[in-house]
Formats: structure tokens, sequence, C-alpha cells
């Protein structure tokens, strides 16, 4: 039998590192496919009025994409058009002063709805992918959250997105904060430290597809010796 002979089947592997550099958590979840042709979403919301300046952020967005051998880094000194489209009110917007060396993205999200950023650029993830960013959360409360995703569909519907794989750090309803991480076939919710809230941290999401050719050859070398 041949494991994950879905094309893009395996494994997400989420990692979360501290201003440091430590790493502090992570987590390996079963995927069974990618989507292949949809857009990178980047959410948030920066406290109830979308005010809250120190909340919803980003910095240091690292996007590899295999199929397509794509590779970018975005630094948030502006908002690129022709890559980025935003939706949402409040708008998002630049930080001039602050990031992770300042400028940064503020998501500007609030009480009623997220606000964010999605490529114009639709990807295949199914060859594999990392996708990697500095982020800022400062309340353990409602409405303080940064969500990156693969989406659903190639733009928002009533300012809404959907979502396949990838991170909401938030507080859930009655429960603590945490780094939800979800893939189209399971979930699984990373606790927070009270220090992640005090600084910036580094959240990596990473795809390899895994080989049923390889998988089937070493059950067969493993045949022999039985």
């Amino acid at each position: 039998m041949l494991l994950y002979a879905v094309a893009g089947a395996g494994q997400v592997h989420f990692a979360v590192y501290d201003s440091a550099g430590l790493l502090r958590a992570k987590a390996d979840l079963l995927t069974e496919e990618q989507p292949t042709a949809r857009p990178l979403k980047l959410a948030g919301r920066s406290g109830a009025g979308g005010a809250d300046t120190l909340s919803g952020l980003y910095d240091n967005l690292h996007l590899v994409v295999d199929c397509s051998s794509f590779e970018r880094w975005h630094y948030f000194d502006t908002i690129d058009e022709s890559f980025w489209g935003t939706y949402g009110s409040p708008s998002p917007r630049i930080l001039d002063t602050y990031g992770n060396p300042a400028p940064c993205l503020m998501t500007s999200g609030d009480s009623w709805h997220d606000s964010g950023l999605y490529s114009l650029q639709t990807f295949d993830w199914t060859c594999g992918f990392t996708i990697q960013a500095d982020v800022r959360v400062d309340s353990a409360a409602n409405f303080h959250n940064v969500e990156f995703r693969i989406a659903d569909r190639d733009v928002p519907e009533d300012d809404v997105f959907g979502h396949v794989i990838g991170i909401n750090w938030k507080t859930p309803s009655g429960s603590p904060n945490v780094i939800q991480c979800v893939t189209d076939a399971d979930s699984y919710w990373i606790p927070t430290e009270e220090d992640w809230l005090t600084q910036w941290m580094t959240i990596v999401i990473s795809f390899q597809p895994s080989n049923p050719v390889e998988e089937s050859s070493w059950g067969a070398i493993k045949a022999l010796y039985r």
C-alpha cells in the first residue's frame, strides 16, 4: 500500500521562534492535498477599534513556492500594490515608526472583521512551500490576532476570506491565548507563553510532499529482511 498517494500529501511543519532565534514550539500536521491556484492572505486585528499599534503586525515576510520557483521577501516599507490586494475596514497600513526593524505592516482589523492583504498572484502549493513571517500580538484578548494562511478563494467576499492551511494566533472565547495551526486534514493549538506577547515572534510554515515511489521502494526493501 502506498502512503500519501494523493498529490501534495504529507506533513506540514509549523515552528515558532522568539526574537533571540530560539525555537519555542513546533507541530507537524497531516495534510492530504494543497490547492493548485490560490493566493496567500495576511490578516489580523489590532484591538477592538483597529488602532492598537503594537498588535496585528507583520514584518519580514519570506515566501517560497517550489512549483513556480518563486521566492520573495517583503519588508513592508510600503504595500506593493502590484503584488498585494487589500481588504477590510479599517484598511491595513504601514507603520513608519515601528517594526522589526521599522517600518512594518499593521493589519488594523477591528471588532467587526479582520483586515489584511492577499496576493494578487495565485500559486500552486502542491510541490512544496515555505511561509515565514515576523509577527506581533501584544494582548491575550479578543480582537488581537494575526492570521496568515493559504486562502480558499482568489478574492475576499464581503471582506471575508476562508482558509486552507496556515496559522491563527488568537484568544478563542473562554480559552487561553494560542497559535492555532490548521491544515486541510488536521489542526493543533500551541499554547503561547507570557513573554511571547512582549516581543516579535517568527512563525515558519513549511511543506515538502512525500514521495510515494520512495515509500514504496522502502517497503520493498524492508520486506526482503522479514
